[in-house]
């Protein structure tokens, strides 16, 4: 079980961690083609935030899988009851994972 200093470092260090990737011609790459469709987000930039939380969640016994990923997840919610930088922290890597999109644009018509 994480104490709320460890939840907000394992936070920051993803937070970093993934700072640090957006910097890479992978991460940028991926970004790019990926543009404002959330589809292909999904394809090409979430698996690489994924591995960058997966590997640092393993420094601190969760294992790097979707089950740790879990647990990491459950725990961190519980401790954003009792702390708000862990929520803060949370909320921003959340943003991060599912970016707000754009609202969608509608073509107006005019009757001429």
């Amino acid at each position: 079980m994480l104490s709320a200093i460890e939840a907000r470092a394992v936070l920051l260090e993803i937070l970093n961690g993934i700072r640090r990737a957006e910097k890479s011609r992978e991460m940028m790459d991926a970004v790019q083609l990926s543009e404002n469709d959330m589809l292909r987000r999904m394809q090409l930039v979430y698996p690489l935030l994924c591995k960058i939380q997966m590997d640092t969640i393993a420094n601190y016994g969760f294992s790097a899988d979707a089950v740790g990923v879990a647990k990491f997840a459950q725990q961190i919610a519980g401790l954003e009851k009792e702390d708000g930088d862990v929520k803060r922290l949370n909320e921003e890597l959340r943003l991060i994972f599912m970016p707000a999109l754009p609202p969608a644009q509608t073509e107006r018509r005019t009757n001429a």
